[in-house]
């Protein structure tokens, strides 16, 4: 392998390491209670944490978002691992109904809570006006009493980056410069690989 990429994915390795001795000595906060709805009706935040210490929120914007449907497929391929270390909800502006009638079209196993006519996407930063929503995730802990929700840490999610696995190996591929992004289903002929690939099972 060519000797400046091994240089360069060294140091990138080493940053990511910093980042997350910062992370993990950064300032924490409590953040106040919040109150969702899911198909059973009113569920809080303490809740979703349902009896464990650690809870992760992935903040999607919803069923028209192809991008956040790529990321939610990547966690749901992968839930069996996360559920093993921490609860893990997927929220949405969506309603209710809506939420479930997409998961059960894709197969998703994860929880689900709508946030709509709530402050929780703003008040975590991830909705800067009305309407205008951004995907990423929050990650929470309860204090020793389970009395208070407090917000670790939080990031966005970006077309590349490493919290779904589609863009870091399409880098691999020689050509790196061809226009692709996410859609909600595919034609048959873009399906075709997916096909082939399930007579070898």
């Amino acid at each position: 392998m060519n000797e400046k990429i091994v240089e360069l994915e060294s140091k990138i390795l080493k940053l990511e390491q910093e980042l997350l001795a910062l992370r993990s000595q950064a300032d924490v906060s409590a953040v106040g209670s919040y109150i969702f709805n899911d198909e059973n009706g009113e569920i809080s935040l303490i809740d979703l944490f349902d009896g464990r210490r650690d809870l992760m929120v992935v903040h999607n914007m919803g069923a028209a978002c192809s991008y956040c449907t790529a990321y939610a497929d990547g966690f749901n391929g992968v839930l069996e691992h996360i559920l093993n270390r921490t609860s893990f909800v997927v929220s949405s502006p969506d309603l209710p109904q809506e939420q479930l009638r997409f998961a059960q079209s894709r197969d998703w196993k994860f929880k689900m809570v709508s946030t709509n006519k709530t402050t929780f996407e703003h008040d975590m930063g991830f909705e800067d006006t009305p309407g205008d929503h951004w995907p990423g995730v929050s990650t929470f802990s309860l204090s020793e009493d389970g009395t208070t929700v407090i917000r670790v840490a939080y990031t966005s999610f970006d077309p590349g980056d490493s919290y779904s696995p589609i863009w870091p190996l399409f880098s691999l591929l020689r050509h790196t410069d061809v226009e692709w992004g996410p859609k909600i289903s595919y034609s048959d002929a873009e399906s075709s690989m997916l096909g082939h690939c399930s007579t070898l099972q």
